[in-house]
Order: C-alpha cells, then sequence, then structure tokens
C-alpha cells in the first residue's frame, strides 16, 4: 500500500458538532477524538446520526455549531488542505461507469495534482498491491461488488491521505469478498487514521481499536470493545422463570456487589455479570426454579442494544 507519516498529534477531533434539519436536531453536540494510526468505530442504528457525521466530515454537510480538525487543521478554515489529507471510500460505489479501472484511479490521482505520468505509475503500482492489475482495462460495470469496493479504497490511497473515512465498507458483500475486504484494512491498520462505519457488529469488534455508539444524535458510548463490554459485565446469565422480576432482582443482589442488567422478555430473561458472579447465580437460580439456564460471554451487540435503549433495563 502507499503509506505515509503518521502525525504524532491527534490528528482528527470533533468538538461540539450540532447539525439541525428544521425542528429536528440531526447531530446534538457530539464530540470525539481518533488517535493517529488507530481504526474508529462509529455505530448507531437507522436514524442515529451517523450518516449526517460521515457528511460533516466530508464537507458536504455545513455543520451549526462546533469544529472538526484534521491534523489540527479547521475543515472549514482551510477546506483545500483538510480535502487533501481526507481520503474517502463512499458507501455509494461512486467510480466513473464509463472509464475503465485504470482510468478510475488516475483520474482521481490527475485531480489531486499529479501529472498524467505520475499517475499512471501510481494507479499501475497501486492495481498491483490490491491483486487488480489484471483488470485494468476493464470498464467498472464488468466487476463485482468486492472488485469495485477494492478499486474504491484504492482510489482513495491514490492522492495520498494521512485519514481516511470508510462508510459501510463491506455493505452488500458476499463473506468472502468481506473477508477480503477485512485483510485490506487490517494491512492499512497503523498506517493511516481511519474513521468507519459499519452494520455489521462482528466487523467492528474484530476491526476497530475503540468506536462511539450514536443514538438520538448523540454518542452514549465510547471505548474499546473490550472496555464496552467489561463495563456491561463479562458474561450474560440467560434463563426462564416465572416468578417475577424483583425476585431474580434480590438473587442477584444477595450474590453480587455491584450494578446488574437485566433483560426480560416474557419468561426470558437475561442477567449480565462479572464471569465469577455470572457461575455464582447460575447455581442459584437453578435451585429456585429457573429452567434453559445457559451461560455466553458478553458481545458489543449485546452492549450496542443496550446503549441504544432496545429493551435493556439497567436496574441496579
Amino acid at each position: 500500500m502507499i503509506l505515509t507519516k503518521i502525525s504524532t498529534e491527534v490528528p482528527v477531533e470533533v468538538k461540539g458538532i450540532r447539525k439541525d434539519y428544521g425542528n429536528m436536531r440531526g447531530l446534538n453536540d457530539i464530540s470525539f477524538k481518533i488517535k493517529p494510526g488507530e481504526i474508529f468505530g462509529l455505530l448507531g442504528p437507522n436514524g442515529a446520526g451517523k450518516t449526517t457525521a460521515i457528511r460533516s466530515l466530508c464537507q458536504l454537510c455545513e455543520i451549526d455549531v462546533g469544529s472538526i480538525l484534521i491534523n489540527n487543521k479547521n475543515i472549514n478554515e482551510d477546506s483545500i488542505a483538510a480535502k487533501r489529507m481526507t481520503g474517502i471510500i463512499p458507501q455509494n460505489r461512486n467510480l466513473h461507469p464509463n472509464l475503465n479501472v485504470l482510468e478510475n484511479l488516475m483520474f482521481h490521482a490527475m485531480y489531486y495534482g499529479f501529472s498524467k505520468s505520475e499517475a499512471k505509475v501510481k494507479a499501475i503500482n497501486m492495481l498491483k498491491q490490491l491483486g487488480l492489475k489484471d483488470r485494468a482495462r476493464e470498464n467498472i460495470s464488468k466487476l463485482s461488488g468486492g472488485m469495485q469496493q477494492k478499486v474504491l479504497i484504492g482510489r482513495a490511497l491514490i492522492q495520498e491521505p494521512s485519514f481516511l473515512i470508510m462508510d459501510e465498507p463491506t455493505v452488500g458483500l458476499d463473506p468472502l469478498a468481506r473477508k477480503e475486504i477485512w485483510k485490506i484494512i487490517n494491512k492499512l491498520k497503523g498506517k493511516y487514521t481511519i474513521l468507519m462505519t459499519t452494520q455489521y457488529i462482528e466487523e467492528a469488534d474484530d476491526l476497530c481499536d475503540r468506536v462511539a455508539i450514536m443514538d438520538k444524535g448523540k454518542i452514549v458510548a465510547t471505548g474499546t470493545p473490550k472496555e464496552l463490554k467489561m463495563e456491561m459485565g463479562e458474561t450474560v446469565v440467560e434463563f426462564k422463570f416465572n416468578g417475577e422480576t424483583g425476585e431474580i432482582q434480590n438473587i442477584v443482589k444477595n450474590k453480587t456487589n455491584g450494578r446488574m442488567i437485566i433483560e426480560k422478555h416474557g419468561k426470558s430473561l437475561r442477567v449480565f455479570l462479572n464471569e465469577n458472579d455470572a457461575i455464582d447465580v447460575a447455581q442459584t437460580l437453578s435451585g429456585r426454579g429457573a429452567t434453559d439456564i445457559k451461560l455466553h460471554n458478553c458481545t458489543l451487540e449485546d452492549v450496542f442494544i443496550f446503549k441504544t435503549g432496545k429493551g435493556f433495563a439497567d436496574i441496579g
């Protein structure tokens, strides 16, 4: 891959940005920092504000309040420099349909100031690294979705940015193509600062150094996937119980000293605890009439659902 020197300072910082659409607030004073060389995931349900946040960072949407800094440059004050530093891999595959693969990359390189001869050398080198050299003369429409996504990544890298924005980089791809894109992203890790949105929780868990969870225009949680899962509880105890939730609450309180999170759907319940407490609680529940008791590790999806208010209740 084409590498670039990583800044020793915080390369991306979003400070209290707000965006209103009439009476609706799309972004409500969100702030986050992305460390040099890390992959930062932005997660949230539909309508959470992810798209507006991404559009703001791409300078496609003007914010009402706040500021966005890329390598300490305010994008509103130094728009051209910010655009040069930012490579964008959009969700919609907006490659030029009337150009072949090589021409798509060359056109983008020339737009960013490289001569035609420089652009051709860079494009050929990029296609070699992406395993697409044999496809250089093919029309974009002849490529599979996975191959088009590789071209989009190459197009973003060819301008030699320091910051990459990946908006749903594997959406709509089959499992094999998705894994190919994961390999490329892992190769970029530590070499570029990356902001990524994804609808695949396991993708965020595997690829992202840190994630921010958005809901209703706000950031409701930020941390490493491990930190966020540990905050919920290492282990989930699932079971069925005919009694009252209050009885379960008393059982758990008597066995633990910390906070507890209980989810209830009819007679099915889940309790989030640390590993040692979970085993003790499961044994106690078994003697109090609970059935179908199962234990599993807390997942990032569990955290996501809890933080976005989808059926979880923190009653401790």
